[in-house]
């Protein structure tokens, strides 16, 4: 909040016959005898200062508790700074142009005791409420500028003609854009700043992305204008898109050719913003110690007991290819793994090989080799990892309808159906799928063997028999659908269909990522969706039953270590979802939930049995045969330094950077206007604080670029046309101005509420946003 040019909102309306704490410097004292009141007394130590003073040092010893001081301290004197540069320009402003500043303020409400001064004319002080500032100015009060008894002092506000009031009233936003321009300067000048790399590493399988066919480990070359873009860029461009915008995009695989197509943003029910649904991978290096979230593991994962350590660089890993490991498999022959071919020349290794030796090495023991300790003198250690496993539920779940089909592939070609939303058909049903073995031997899912959450796996593991069976042949696998009839009755009917399994989509990292994402299986080029519905109990020791309706979930997690040495952390708890689960949704809390490499401790299902809902304790054992990938490290994300050639280069780029960011936050409003952008992307104090706090933690240099972000959005929000707020007194100036005259005092005091309205409205829906995000 700012309200930075207003008086104290408690001297909006002054009680009869006290004079306003803006009153012209040089007038006499009131008399205590001629005042309605007698005077207050000052007291440092007032029942309201005692009551902020108690709350402020309860939060500033919450937060030392819990968090580190040293990040915290940086936050603070950081988001500090900004307003203080925000309130330096129009107190400079006001000064140049002659104005009698009576106070000067960082914070809103009563001076911390200690922390105010009287410097000349001007009190300075820091305020017990960190959540703006303001400048206080003789003859400028939000709402009634006619009553304050300077119409006659020289020094007033008032009295200044209005191009230097609009001087005072937008110094403070310049002063934050030049401020962001520094920040943004000073880092391409020195380290440069780090960009998430415009690599696809994950796609959602109910995206655009899916059914266009773009693949996992491309990179992208243009997005919309934007050549050689940045991840960052990718996410601008589609959340600022519009309804029906397709946006030209051009990607291209390592070693392939730039392919060039447009694609629509997606816009569900559940999104809260426009999405292509993917992701930038991550780099081969676990987090560093500067992570103060996490450990470089999660708890008692198999990471965890190999002994990985806080910036441990991988660089070489186990060998599937190798021919002797068909008859005698060992994990120490290991093979380092290349350099990345979308970032030559720096020495990084290939995430996207290293994911594909985890996929042909699902239920082996493996050997890691990093390199960790300083750059100039590093170590290799091996580290022995064992396989992780997927908890077993004991039941088989309710199989739906095939909802997406990527564009040419096998599925496409051979007419599978999705639903039709205008001739109101169901998309087809996969009842049973049939393969050959090397030996021309049929084996078939179907029944209990049709499990839907693992039919994707048993083809991959059915197809790389093949291969080690040296089978040449074209597999094919054919699915056995019930097909919805369009005609009279609607009646459902038998279609099998033979489809080539594509090996080129082996590696694929199509999942369902979002809510309402169905089960892809890449190779074939489709997804289906899978019910929250237990269709049948395979272990008869489950306490779950046939028909339950799954309605949410709830679990605990073993709990990150920040070292080797420390002892066990407290499990993390992970409460069921505010929203209950929709049928068709079970896919991605499969995906999400129950094959992420977790170590559960407790897990419950709140389940829909016989028209009643209970909670059922889930037992928890692991399936041996349901080997999962990842083993439960944490890795750093993959970034591009961007870094300025010379200082000319460097102001340029922070430049561009500014301007492109002031454009990023209009462009965010008007999405959110239009409905394009939820209002629960918003965040609040808590949030800025949490994001000051992890970027504090982080390299200086990230830290001086989120300084530079906040800036600039104090700047373009300050500035919008909203009373009591920068842009708002601009309007009444420019309507000065063109009229000649100033707006009615009733026009001004009229705004004056609905601003205060509208801004506290808005802070109370931030606040509930950073309470539900953050606290419950």
């Amino acid at each position: 909040m700012d309200n930075h040019d207003g008086i104290k909102p408690e001297s909006l309306n002054p009680r009869p016959g006290v004079p306003f704490e803006g009153k012209r410097e040089g007038s006499p004292p009131a008399d205590p005898a001629d005042l309605e009141f007698p005077p207050e007394e000052p007291n440092a130590f007032s029942p309201t200062k005692i009551v902020l003073l108690t709350g402020l040092v309860a939060l500033v010893g919450y937060l030392v508790y819990n968090f580190e001081i040293w990040p915290l301290i940086k936050a603070a004197l950081g988001l500090s700074f900004v307003i203080f540069i925000h309130e330096l320009g129009h107190f400079l402003a006001a000064k140049w142009c002659g104005v009698n500043v009576t106070t000067f303020s960082i914070g809103f409400g009563p001076a911390i005791p200690g922390c105010e001064y009287q410097w000349g004319e001007t009190n300075y002080r820091l305020a017990v409420l960190p959540l703006g500032g303001y400048v206080q100015m003789v003859g400028q009060i939000d709402g009634d500028e006619s009553g304050d008894g300077s119409d006659d002092d020289p020094r007033s506000y008032r009295k200044k003609t209005v191009g230097q009031r609009m001087l005072i009233i937008s110094a403070g936003v310049i002063m934050n854009a030049i401020l962001a321009a520094c920040c943004f300067i000073g880092v391409y000048m020195g380290p440069g700043k780090q960009h998430p790399a415009a690599v696809i590493s994950h796609v959602d399988s109910r995206s655009p992305s899916f059914t266009q066919g773009i693949p996992t480990g491309a990179e992208i070359t243009r997005i919309g204008s934007v050549d050689n873009p940045t991840f960052s860029d990718l996410m601008q461009q589609v959340i600022n898109s519009l309804a029906g915008e397709p946006i030209p995009i051009s990607y291209q695989v390592p070693g392939g050719p730039v392919v060039s197509t447009t694609i629509e943003p997606r816009m569900d029910t559940v999104d809260s913003r426009p999405m292509l649904g993917v992701a930038s991978p991550p780099r081969l290096q676990l987090v560093t110690a500067q992570s103060r979230y996490r450990g470089p593991y999660r708890g008692d994962t198999p990471a965890e007991k190999a002994g990985f350590g806080f910036g441990d660089v991988i660089i070489a890993m186990t060998d599937p290819d190798d021919p002797k490991q068909k008859t005698d498999y060992r994990p120490d022959r290991i093979k380092d793994l290349r350099d990345d071919p979308r970032f030559k020349g720096h020495g990084q290794r290939d995430y996207f090989e290293f994911a594909d030796r985890l996929q042909l090495l699902l239920n082996k023991e493996i050997v890691i080799r990093v390199q960790r300790g300083p750059n100039d003198a590093p170590t290799t250690v091996d580290l022995k990892v064992a396989p992780l496993f997927r908890i077993d539920l004991g039941v088989r779940m309710e199989m739906g309808p095939i909802l997406a089909i990527r564009e040419q592939s096998p599925a496409a070609k051979m007419d599978v159906h999705i639903p039709n939303v205008e001739k109101k058909l169901e998309g087809d049903l996969i009842e049973a799928v049939t393969v050959k073995d090397a030996a021309g031997k049929k084996i078939e899912f179907k029944a209990k063997t049709l499990d839907p959450e693992r039919l994707p796996l048993d083809l991959r593991l059915w197809s790389d028999q093949l291969v080690r069976d040296g089978f040449k042949g074209e597999r094919k696998v054919t699915l056995h659908l019930r097909r919805h009839r369009e005609g009279a009755g609607k009646q459902f009917e038998k279609k099998k269909v033979d489809l080539v399994w594509d090996s080129n989509w082996r590696f694929d990292r199509t999942a369902p990522y979002s809510l309402n994402a169905p089960m892809p299986i890449p190779e074939l080029g489709l997804a289906y969706q899978i019910r929250a519905t237990v269709a049948e109990v395979v272990d008869p020791e489950s306490p779950l039953k046939v028909g339950d309706v799954v309605k949410n979930v709830r679990y605990d997690i073993a709990g990150d270590k920040k070292k080797n040495d420390e002892a066990a952390p407290d499990d993390i708890k992970v409460p069921f979802m505010r929203k209950d689960l929709e049928v068709g949704q079970w896919a991605n809390y499969s995906f999400e939930v129950l094959q992420r490499p977790y170590r559960f401790t407790k897990l419950v299902f709140k389940v829909q049995r016989d028209k009643e809902t209970q909670e059922v304790d889930i037992p928890i054992r692991v399936d041996p045969n349901w080997p999962l990938a990842e083993r439960g490290w944490h890795l750093g994300r993959d970034t591009r330094r961007v870094k300025a050639s010379d200082p000319v280069h460097a102001v340029w780029l922070g430049l561009v950077d500014t301007k492109n960011r002031m454009t990023e936050i209009f462009l965010n409003l008007r999405g959110m206007i239009l409905g394009r952008i939820g209002l629960d992307n918003l965040g609040g104090p808590i949030t800025i604080a949490a994001g000051a706090y992890r970027f504090a933690a982080m390299d200086f240099s990230e830290f001086v670029f989120f300084i530079g972000l906040i800036s600039i959005n104090l700047a373009v929000v300050n500035f919008l046309p909203i009373p009591i707020l920068d842009g708002g007194h601009m309007v009444f100036l420019l309507y000065e101005k063109l009229r000649g005259r100033p707006a009615s005092e009733t026009v001004r005091v009229v705004a004056t509420y609905v601003g205060l309205a509208m801004i506290g409205c808005l802070m109370i829906f931030v606040l509930y946003l950073d309470a539900r995000r953050w606290i419950f």
